[in-house]
């Protein structure tokens, strides 16, 4: 799993699979937004948009499930 976690500078910051990675902010698409769940090709991390949605619903699910 891969979620773009922050941008400072240049530098985005990408989770994945529980470390932290730091790469130039030019390999991550222009597209992609802090939170989003990235895939690779090539070179390049996009924002995989599918799972970026499913995520935060489950996310959102697991908040209302606190309040109940």
């Amino acid at each position: 799993m891969l979620i773009l976690e922050r941008f400072e500078g240049n530098t985005a910051f990408i989770e994945a699979y529980g470390e932290i990675i730091t790469v130039s902010k030019e390999f991550v698409d222009s597209s992609a937004a802090e939170g989003d769940m990235l895939f690779k090709k090539g070179n390049i991390y996009y924002p995989d948009k599918d799972k970026t949605k499913a995520r935060r619903q489950e996310i959102a699910e697991l908040e209302d499930s606190l309040f109940e």
